[in-house]
């Protein structure tokens, strides 16, 4: 081998290269470079001395070409070329190459041929590539003409020099015109423009002209018939090779039936939301697997959820358990086609209560929607409950608690009743549950904790409440925390459960636990540590991992931010103060690594990373972090470093331009043919590194540029660096070219071999076809459809921008049909869509459209419609289709909401009622529509109100002030709520609450009325009886006050007169002592009269004090009084015989009394009262009439004491108030008594569970019947 050639640097050459001797007709191998031999795939002690054709030979067909070469090199002692051959180990491995014979001549003979390949594949495939340019133009023109059709959209291009703007027939189709209609200039161009957007439309393009960057605006199209079409314009600019711009290239896509739309939607949710918003309903749609998808702002009053909190979440999760099976039977019902109103079950409230909800719901096969109004019932059922009696309660909330409740006897441990939750819950049926005791619910093992639990009420509420172990039917162990409570239960002593299974949530907090071990045991692993610095007090902590790593014991070392600092390398410790205050001061988190010195003074790599933790104020609180000991990875970086200084040389893929200098001296040692082809420039033109920048690069500034950026790479000694592409060199002739290349360094040598191959052809190709393409770029990126391009020979697919832009998903083009588009087909779609492209492929025609779902990145499905143009070779087979994808979500959006919105209206138990905007005045806006519960509401027909105004429902009673109220608030376009009486068809009055609001179109034009109403008769009737309950209870209230001040009051007067009355009765019989000792008779006869008065009066005054003392007593000490048997014939005989036997006048009581004896229990002081003030009584008002009678009757549940007389009689208008205290009929005012009597005897017979009634006829007497059980309970007394 020639000495001057180094053999280092053949080894090195990034071009392979190998050196052949010529031995008789065959050419040996002497030496090979690394490169070659990587194309050979062999090492080269298998090479070397070996024939070269021995490998040529595997691929035949270049055999020719390369004997050729060789032999023609012996001959000419020249170089020779071989400008392509298909070179390489396998023929599909084989890559096109440059193959270069060149002779090295030592006297006049040739003793190597060295043979270099440069590698042209790139080349050659794009030399293949421009033959297509010409027809993939062509069809690219074609694609954008169908595209523009497809998703309505136009291209247009504006020549800055000439002023023609050129339009696409899309553009012409959208201002309304024919294609090519008229030739367009700037000024033509602008003037279809709208009027208010032109000045807009002129500054997007002028600031496009300066910054060059593209612009996206919104305007309006006034079109040839005057309409107004709204347009997504886009545009940048086409610059030379000067970068000054030439041409303005944009799109217009028209957007007018999207926008139309979306104003449209915009306009009917605000309508809904205006409903939804003012209906006391909860209006809602649930998709098909039973989720909310849609819910108002009522649900919050209604369920306690705020519309988010339910959307999204299963609506049978919030039903009643005990209602989910009718309820999912109703929804199956309404999924086959049969809508419901007026369905009735029942919810569960956020804070637990239950709440009854009725429904009306319909079902939407194309939507696959639920739309459903419903109605809080609770207010009907409280009205309910109001209007009736009491129900049972506890009963009721046993029995329906959503947890486990059952009874157990403290006593016997026997279960005594349970709810359906609890025996559902341990596998039971209810008769089993109430045959078991709570030791069949607890695992043997903890069968002796029962007892003790059950030793004792105290050992009860001591060790109740703590977490159990139960038993279910099937053997499965549950953990449950039960609340119970001690109390009195059909006469037994038990307990009150309720369980709460507590199961999972002690496996995940056993998980947790576990994690928490877990995550441990990992920073111990991973060496990972927590600290913690608080700002204001400079308070330090460390987890105890932090201890471990710094080699500290936690209780020995003081840990405080200063003895902290002293355990950082010095060099280091700065730089992490200065981080730190940068954190503080800035919020920056912290991110760096540092040394520590351990107590051994050996050191440790840290890594450390922090943030600030803000409190409530947003002041910073304190920093927290972790640090991480990263030594050996440190150690292992630095090592690594050290190996790699000198980077090993990439040799592949590197052209055959070579030129090797003098790193030091930057002296060129080497500079092949290649180099100085490229260049331009020969060996002697360029000495060293300052000749080759001033010779090459010829401009001033380029070559600044150019030269500071190579020397930096190279003196970066980063080799990535040491690769550059598409530099504008100068050759000799002036001539620009662009070339790419890189330094390869071989220190150890002293060497930096430079190679550069002459892209300037690859780059004209590629500019020629990114010219092509541009267009049909911009436009697919302009345009917000999703267009694609599908090769039907390669199965590929690219998509425009708008691909992205709408779905969300990332592929590096280009990518299989299936990757980008069949995957995220609608799984109920998949097999029609694909179908339905597949037959449109195979058949004949050009066009194709489908409609269906297409999944985004996010998830979610978007509802699309597809377009498709066929482009088909001479055989008429499909090769490549491009299409458009639109998403039409927002349509199918609008189409759900006008469903709701007529759900809502239908469907809504409110009444809905729409009128015109005005007039305000007589006779007021006319009604347009009317739903079906407002006729139910009114009676009116639908066909009956139309066309009338809401004033037919106003009446004599109406509030005029609300309405007044209303009037102005109409004026005013202002929403507005009122209460007031309405009148139904038949005239009947109905209290009714509504709401109107104001309805505009897109110009904001006020041009209807929607009024919400309900019928609030029922809760204002219901306020009406619960404000007179109210004032009931309040009187009652008073009159219990009034009772207690009157019985304080009877008592204390009573007690008080009692003294003085028997002063008086005292001085009476003393003063009669004297009367007798008088002489004269005639005073003595007066005197007696006056005593005489005098002693009746204080004899009536003692009896009604006695009277009185009796109520007091009665009032005050009931819970004195005691029963016992008695024979109620021998009482009735005792009375009679006390009082009435041997009276004065010679009358008697006259008795009918059954002859059977029969006991009862009562209390005998409390009959003795009462019979003997009866028959007083009927003495007393029926002087020297028919003796009065007692009869004693025995029925099979009570007995009757019927006294009758047979004298005065009572007056008809005295009747009512005979009980009542101290009154007295007019007809006895002048007959000795009290007024107490009957008071007192009623009370008495209150109080024995008795009832008095009386007949009376005035001249002809009375009759009271009173009637008692035989037996009177305790608590009667009580």
């Amino acid at each position: 081998m020639n000495p001057a050639f180094p053999n280092k640097v053949f080894k090195v050459l990034p071009s392979p290269c190998l050196l052949l001797s010529q031995d008789e007709e065959d050419f040996k191998i002497i030496d090979i470079n690394d490169a070659y031999l990587k194309i050979c795939a062999l090492d080269n002690v298998d090479l070397i001395g070996k024939s070269f054709f021995e490998i040529a030979s595997i691929l035949p067909d270049s055999q020719t070409a390369l004997r050729f070469s060789l032999e023609k090199v012996i001959q000419e002692k020249t170089l020779q070329v071989i400008p392509v051959l298909a070179f390489g180990i396998l023929p599909d491995e084989a890559q096109y190459w440059e193959v270069t014979h060149t002779p090295i001549v030592v006297d006049g003979q040739i003793s190597i041929i060295m043979q270099s390949l440069v590698n042209v594949n790139e080349q050659v495939l794009l030399k293949n590539q421009l033959e297509k340019v010409n027809d993939s133009i062509a069809k690219n023109d074609e694609l954008l003409k169908q595209a523009e059709i497809i998703s309505e959209f136009g291209t247009w291009e504006y020549d800055l020099k000439t002023n023609r703007v050129q339009w696409s027939d899309g553009v012409y189709r959208i201002c309304g015109y024919e294609p090519n209609a008229f030739e367009v200039d700037f000024e033509k161009g602008l003037s279809v423009i709208h009027p208010d957007d032109r000045a807009m439309a002129i500054e997007a393009l002028e600031n496009t002209l300066k910054t060059g960057k593209e612009y996206k605006i919104e305007k309006r199209f006034v079109t040839k018939d005057q309409h107004i079409k709204h347009i997504i314009s886009r545009a940048i600019t086409i610059n030379d090779d000067e970068g000054n711009p030439i041409k303005i290239f944009g799109v217009f896509q028209d957007v007018t039936a999207e926008k139309l739309q979306h104003i449209s939607l915009q306009k009917t949710k605000e309508e809904l939301h205006k409903i939804m918003q003012s209906s006391l309903d909860m209006i809602c749609t649930i998709d098909i697997e039973g989720r909310f998808v849609q819910v108002s702002e009522a649900s919050y009053k209604i369920l306690g959820y705020k519309p988010e909190e339910l959307i999204g979440k299963k609506f049978i999760n919030y039903v009643l358990p005990d209602d989910r099976r009718i309820t999912i039977a109703r929804e199956n019902q309404i999924k086959s086609g049969i809508g419901t109103t007026n369905f009735q079950n029942r919810y569960i409230h956020k804070e637990g209560k239950e709440v009854p909800i009725t429904w009306s719901s319909t079902w939407d096969e194309v939507d696959e929607r639920y739309y459903c109004v419903a109605k809080d019932a609770t207010e009907k059922k409280n009205n309910e409950l109001a209007l009736t009696k009491s129900v049972e309660q506890y009963k009721y909330l046993f029995e329906n608690n959503p947890a486990p409740m059952f009874i157990w006897d403290f006593k016997t441990l026997e279960i005594v009743d349970c709810n359906e939750v609890a025996h559902n819950k341990y596998g039971y049926t209810r008769e089993e549950f109430l045959r078991l005791s709570i030791l069949d619910l607890r695992p043997k093992s903890e069968i002796p904790e029962v007892f003790e639990l059950a030793h004792s009420e105290e050992n009860y509420e001591k060790l109740h409440k703590k977490l159990r172990i139960h038993q279910k039917k099937n053997g499965e162990i549950i953990k449950i925390e039960g609340l119970g409570h001690l109390m009195d239960y059909q006469g037994r002593r038990v307990v009150l459960v309720q369980i709460n299974d507590v199961t999972e949530k002690e496996k995940v907090l056993q998980e947790l636990r576990d994690n928490e071990i877990k995550l441990r045991t990992a920073t111990n692993i991973a060496k990972l540590g927590y600290w913690q610095v608080n700002i204001q007090e400079k308070n330090l902590y460390w987890s105890d991992e932090v201890y471990v790593i710094w080699g500290l014991s936690k209780q020995s070392f003081n840990l405080d931010y200063e003895s902290f600092l002293l355990t950082l390398q010095e060099k280091d410790r700065e730089n992490y103060i200065m981080q730190h205050a940068i954190s503080f001061e800035g919020g920056k988190d912290i991110d760096i690594e540092f040394r520590i010195i351990l107590p051994d003074g050996s050191f440790k790599w840290i890594h450390e990373i922090g943030k600030l933790i803000y409190d409530e104020n947003e002041q910073s609180f304190f920093l927290e972090g972790t640090v991480q000991d990263v030594t050996e990875q440190k150690n292992s970086q630095i090592v690594l470093k050290e190996r790699n200084d000198f980077i090993e040389t990439a040799l592949e893929n590197l052209p055959i331009g070579i030129s090797v200098n003098k790193i030091n001296e930057g002296t060129a040692t080497l500079m092949n043919k290649k180099f100085s082809e490229i260049y331009g420039w020969t060996n002697e033109d360029i000495l060293d590194v300052t000749t080759f920048f001033d010779k090459i690069y010829p401009d001033e500034a380029y070559r600044k540029e150019i030269s500071e950026r190579i020397m930096a790479d190279i003196l970066s000694g980063d080799e990535r660096r040491m690769s550059w592409e598409g530099i504008t060199i100068t050759t000799k002739t002036g001539k620009k070219r662009i070339v790419n290349a890189k330094n390869i360094p071989i220190y150890e040598q002293n060497l930096m071999i430079s190679t550069v191959v002459d892209v300037t052809d690859i780059v004209e190709a590629q500019k020629s076809v990114v010219a092509s393409n541009e267009r049909y770029q911009f436009a697919s990126k302009a345009t917000s459809d999703a267009i694609w391009d599908l090769d039907l020979e390669n199965n590929t697919i690219l998509w425009g921008e708008g691909y992205f832009n709408m779905f969300g998903h990332r592929h590096e083009p280009p990518t299989t049909i299936f990757e980008s588009w069949a995957c995220y087909l609608h799984p109920d779609d998949k097999e029609r869509v694909i179908k339905s492209i597949n037959l449109s492929i195979e058949g004949t025609g050009n066009n194709w459209y489908d409609e269906y779902r297409f999944q985004k990145a996010d998830g979610k499905y978007a509802h699309v419609i597809d377009k498709g143009f066929l482009i088909r070779n001479e055989q008429g087979k499909g090769i490549r289709m491009v299409g458009a994808i639109q998403d039409i979500t927002l349509q199918k959006e609008r189409e759900r909401q006008l469903k709701l919105l007529e759900s809502v209206v239908v469907n809504t138990n409110d009444a809905v009622l729409i009128t015109e905007a005005e007039p305000f005045d007589e006779p007021g806006p006319r009604i347009l529509y009317v739903n079906e519960a407002f006729t139910s509401m009114t009676g009116y027909t639908s066909e009956e109100i139309i066309g009338k105004t809401p004033r037919i429902l106003q009446g004599p009673k109406s509030d005029r002030a609300e309405l007044a109220r209303l009037g102005r608030a109409l004026r005013n376009w202002e929403i507005c709520e009122i209460t007031t009486i309405n009148y139904k068809k038949n005239g009947e009055e109905f209290w009714i609450n509504f709401t109107v609001i104001p309805v505009a179109d897109e110009t904001g034009w006020f041009t209807h009325w929607i009024s919400i109403e309900r019928d609030v008769t029922e809760k204002k009737l219901a306020e009406e009886a619960q404000r007179q309950l109210k004032a009931l209870e309040l009187s009652l209230e008073k009159e219990r006050e009034m009772n207690i001040i009157k019985n304080r009051f009877t008592a204390l007067a009573s007690h008080e007169f009692r003294t003085p009355i028997a002063t008086i009765v005292s001085s009476i019989d003393i003063l009669d002592i004297y009367v007798k000792m008088i002489e004269n008779e005639t005073l003595k006869e007066k005197a007696t009269v006056h005593l005489d008065k005098i002693m009746f009066q204080s004899n009536r005054l003692t009896e009604m004090l006695r009277d009185i003392l009796l109520l007091e007593k009665n009032s005050v000490n009931r819970e004195e009084y005691s029963i016992e048997s008695i024979d109620i014939i021998q009482l009735i005989h005792q009375v009679n015989n006390q009082y009435y036997i041997d009276r004065k006048d010679g009358r008697s009581l006259n008795l009918i009394l059954p002859e059977k004896h029969r006991l009862i229990t009562s209390n005998t002081s409390f009959l003795n009262h009462i019979i003997s003030n009866l028959v007083n009584n009927a003495f007393k008002y029926s002087p020297n009439a028919k003796n009065p009678s007692l009869e004693l009757v025995f029925e099979p549940d009570t007995f009757k004491l019927i006294i009758t007389d047979y004298g005065i009689g009572i007056p008809r208008a005295d009747q009512e108030h005979l009980f009542e205290l101290f009154f007295r009929a007019n007809n006895v005012l002048h007959i000795e008594g009290t007024g107490l009597g009957l008071t007192i005897t009623k009370e008495f017979t209150n109080i024995l569970g008795g009832h008095i009634s009386f007949e009376s006829h005035e001249g002809k007497g009375t009759s009271f019947t009173l009637k008692f059980p035989y037996e009177v309970q305790p608590k009667a007394l009580a």
